[in-house]
């Protein structure tokens, strides 16, 4: 007999399934033992003889508790053929006894329960027609070879028992589907959640991690429309969406209702659609959405951003287990992005100057090293400008330390400001600044020195001029 749904569950062991049988068999053969001694109504052989075709059952099978060793597809075949041997045994007891009436025909009914249980319900449905097969012979054999449905004892006893077995079988095997298929999702779920876990480990940046949510949200759980409304340092704006409309620009997240509202409620919200009077930047994104959930992004005590999704197109009711799990991605991803959001302000700090705000000395270093590098590979000319303020100490003494600051963010700014995209400005240390011209020979290096010294120059603040010398490699 095939055991096609044996190897497709996958959610218990096999050993242990060959395990629970061979106690089930233990218990069945103690049972018939123990019948015989209790109920002499129902013995139909010898006590020896019923110790000898229970030992002989036992032996028999015993071999069986470790197929699990043997490959995969031999354990299963072995599983199937003990099986048969159980439908052969069950028939002798309800038959080779005392025919129908016999009280151990409920083994029958406990056997199909458990093979449905530990095996599929595919394979109780087979066993039921094993079972069915055999118990009719006995029967028939029983019965001297004849039967008659009017004059043969035991035939109604029959029917109801192979009914029941039927009954039995579907009612298990039922139930069964709806546990295999929940374990199934289930299964699925804690799978899709470890995928998700690893793919936000790979990744240390915003961006990415709000699109592996967004992605993985849309591909697991069949979401069509779905996006990321975050603030990690102001109003909301939108990082990330799937299969949603371009955004307006004169709309805010911000001003939608339902954004506000998922920020504050620990719970989902749902909606059954976008208003496009209190939620009008929703409503332009996802035209004609129907069906919204909304969950907070929330971490170190406070919100700060709201993922949006429609499941099914808008139709049908959103299932709660769907609900539970795009929760449990979204508070994975709430920690991710606060992490990266600290990452790159660490970083920041690490390469700007705290005072000035433009790239500090060691970012200077390292960039000079590496323009070195592409200077040298691509045969072009680099150059540096360095400035200094002059007299900036008797600035700071006339004016104070303050305006003495105010002057160094404004020089920064005007560097950073009068550069080309390639340029980098940094500060060298104290009144000192440095600019890196990529692609740049001494003549075109000493106009934009010149063009830098003027710009210091006009500077608002009193007295405020500018040496600069030019280096070009």
């Amino acid at each position: 007999m095939s055991t096609t749904g044996v190897p497709e569950l996958g959610l218990v062991p096999l050993a242990n399934r060959l395990r629970y049988m061979q106690m089930l068999r233990v218990v069945m053969a103690i049972t018939v033992i123990g019948s015989w001694l209790a109920l002499p109504a129902s013995r139909g052989m010898s006590l020896l003889g019923t110790a000898l075709w229970c030992s002989a059952y036992s032996a028999l099978l015993l071999p069986s508790v470790t197929a699990w060793r043997l490959p995969r597809r031999i354990a299963v075949s072995a599983f199937g053929l003990t099986l048969l041997v159980d439908g052969a045994f069950l028939a002798w007891v309800s038959y080779g006894q005392t025919g129908p009436t016999t009280p151990l025909s409920f083994l029958l009914l406990l056997h199909v329960v458990s093979v449905t249980l530990l095996a599929s319900f595919r394979t109780g449905l087979k066993i039921a027609v094993w079972h069915s097969l055999l118990v009719g012979a006995a029967f028939q054999l029983h019965a001297g070879g004849y039967i008659s449905w009017q004059s043969t004892p035991g035939v109604p006893q029959l029917g109801t028992l192979i009914l029941a077995v039927w009954l039995v079988t579907i009612a298990t095997a039922s139930f069964g589907a709806i546990n295999e298929r929940e374990l199934r999702r289930r299964n699925y779920d804690l799978h899709a959640l470890s995928r998700f876990g690893v793919a936000l480990e790979t990744t240390s940046e915003a961006h990415a991690i709000a699109n592996a949510l967004v992605d993985a949200v849309a591909e697991e759980f069949a979401i069509t429309r779905v996006l990321l409304v975050a603030s990690p340092t102001g109003d909301p704006q939108l990082l990330t969406a799937r299969g949603t409309a371009p955004a307006d620009a004169a709309l805010q997240p911000g001003d939608d209702a339902l954004i506000v509202r998922a920020q504050r409620e620990q719970a989902a919200v749902r909606v059954k659609s976008a208003d496009a009077a209190t939620n009008p930047w929703l409503a332009a994104v996802m035209p004609g959405a129907r069906n919204l959930v909304a969950l907070r992004l929330y971490a170190e005590s406070h919100s700060f951003g709201v993922l949006i999704f429609e499941h099914g197109g808008g139709s049908g009711r959103i299932e709660r287990r769907i609900v539970e799990m795009v929760e449990q991605f979204v508070s994975q991803t709430a920690l991710a992005l606060q992490n990266a959001w600290l990452l790159a302000q660490i970083r920041a700090l690490a390469a700007t100057d705290g005072l000035t705000g433009i790239a500090n000395r060691r970012t200077f270093e390292i960039e000079l090293e590496r323009e070195f590098e592409r200077a040298e590979r691509s045969n072009q000319a680099l150059s540096v400008v360095i400035i200094d303020i002059d007299h900036f100490k008797r600035h700071n003494d006339e004016h104070g330390h303050q305006q003495g600051d105010h002057t160094l963010r404004r020089v920064a700014r005007t560097l950073s400001e009068a550069g080309r995209g390639a340029d980098l400005a940094a500060r060298y240390g104290g009144e000192e600044f440095v600019v890196i011209l990529p692609n740049t020979d001494v003549v075109g290096a000493a106009a934009i020195a010149e063009r830098l010294r003027v710009l210091v120059g006009s500077l608002p603040d009193p007295g405020v001029t500018a040496s600069l010398g030019v280096a070009t490699y």
